[in-house]
């Protein structure tokens, strides 16, 4: 049953992809998407896993960045730093936070790839 789930799943997301890029009806761009992707499967392959490469690092990258930026605001500002007697629950906030905003920006792109 799960295996029938991901093929109607990945049927109708390559139609609603091609319905965007030709206008067809469903079935019509549902049958053109299965055979576009049958034909290029090596093509596919590979886009899929530059994608899901790009998308890791992406999540990684504004998880990094955006806790160091918060590690350096409240370690630098003494408005923070006087009244916060350790750095590291803040800054496990930001990471998380971070992650959160990071893994829904990419999720956006990981569809697209």
């Amino acid at each position: 049953m799960s295996c029938f789930e991901r093929f109607v799943r990945f049927i109708s997301e390559t139609a609603w992809i091609m319905i965007g890029l030709t206008g067809k009806s469903f079935c019509d761009s549902a049958h053109d998407g299965f055979y576009l992707v049958v034909r290029n499967a090596s093509q596919f392959s590979i886009t899929k896993g530059l994608g899901k490469i790009f998308v890791i690092f992406g999540q990684l990258f504004i998880t990094v960045f955006a806790t160091v930026i918060g590690y350096m605001i409240i370690t630098n500002n003494e408005r923070y730093s006087d009244e916060i007697y350790s750095p590291a629950i803040p800054t496990l906030m930001f990471a998380i936070i971070s992650y959160t905003v990071g893994s829904l920006f990419m999720n956006i792109y990981g569809m697209g790839a």
